[in-house]
């Protein structure tokens, strides 16, 4: 198996080369996050760091001037390794190459030639357009991805998981005294994704704005007193966005409502979520938005 990618960049080789050395570094310049999962090592860009990206474990095998190559680790369905490469093509011009090169082991047989190539090849092109971007402020020919691809990407999203109110959601514990119902929602998201709280509600609740009771800079509490009296505080904490909401009933009718309403209120918030979350992700190079 040999997967071989280039892009001819008008830029000198050892620019290019030194965006290499960003790899998986807090100022990557090359990694497409967060379309993708980020690439990230126990230690510096040197050989013997161990990580990878997502569920795919590598480490870094070497690295010298215009080369930096991964070996697979166990467990991904494919032995070989996967590496970047600069060549000169002139003084002030280069070609960037990525190589994947190895066999199929596993499952890998089966998983390679229906998604994984696919979706391999979405992201270093996507990767190539950013060394392209960050080299020269423009992408010539910038990466689509297919239908195939975004179809994929469906089982590869985060999955909203049950937990308690943060406790760092101090909007949300003073919302309400006594709260007839509450529930909270939490999931990951990924470097590059926004951290404004206020932004995240905007994506969750894009269908139907409600009026913001308090904020601050992690967390924003927004809801309404009608059909039911609801608070729903958006908090980012690190890594996780969470969403918590908390209802007061008034009288029979609302309690009736609200009954009907929870068979498939948990349903929804996990999809609200999900979606806001996937449209995070944008392809390298467009910018980064959530709406």
């Amino acid at each position: 198996m040999r997967n071989v990618h280039s892009r001819a960049i008008a830029a000198p080789a050892h620019v290019v080369d030194a965006l290499l050395d960003t790899l998986s570094g807090p100022g990557d310049r090359i990694w497409p996050v967060p379309t993708w999962w980020p690439m990230r090592f126990d230690g510096p860009l040197a050989p013997g760091s161990v990580g990878g990206h997502g569920p795919v474990p590598y480490e870094v095998a070497t690295r010298e001037p215009g080369l930096v190559r991964f070996a697979f680790r166990p467990g991904v369905g494919l032995e070989g390794h996967h590496e970047y490469t600069v060549e000169p093509d002139g003084p002030d011009d280069c070609v960037l190459t990525h190589t994947l090169t190895g066999r199929a082991v596993g499952a890998g047989h089966l998983a390679w030639p229906l998604m994984v190539r696919w979706c391999h090849e979405a992201l270093i092109k996507e990767s190539l357009d950013n060394a392209e971007h960050a080299a020269t402020g423009r992408i010539a020919h910038p990466h689509r991805m297919s239908a195939w691809v975004r179809f994929g990407r469906r089982f590869l999203r985060e999955k909203p998981v049950v937990g308690p109110i943060p406790e760092g959601a101090a909007l949300a514990r003073a919302a309400f005294e006594r709260p007839d119902y509450t529930d909270s929602f939490t999931i990951r998201l990924r470097p590059g994704m926004p951290t404004d709280p206020a932004a995240w509600a905007s994506a969750i609740f894009f269908h139907k704005p409600f009026p913001t009771y308090a904020a601050t800079a992690d967390e924003i509490l927004i809801g309404d007193t009608t059909p039911v009296d609801f608070r729903v505080s958006v908090l980012v904490d690190g890594e996780r966005l969470h969403m918590s909401t908390l209802v007061r009933l008034h009288g029979r009718w609302q309690r009736l409502y609200f009954r009907f309403v929870t068979l498939f209120h948990r349903t929804f918030v996990k999809a609200m979520l999900r979606r806001a979350v996937a449209r995070a992700c944008v392809p390298a190079g467009r910018g980064m938005m959530v709406r």
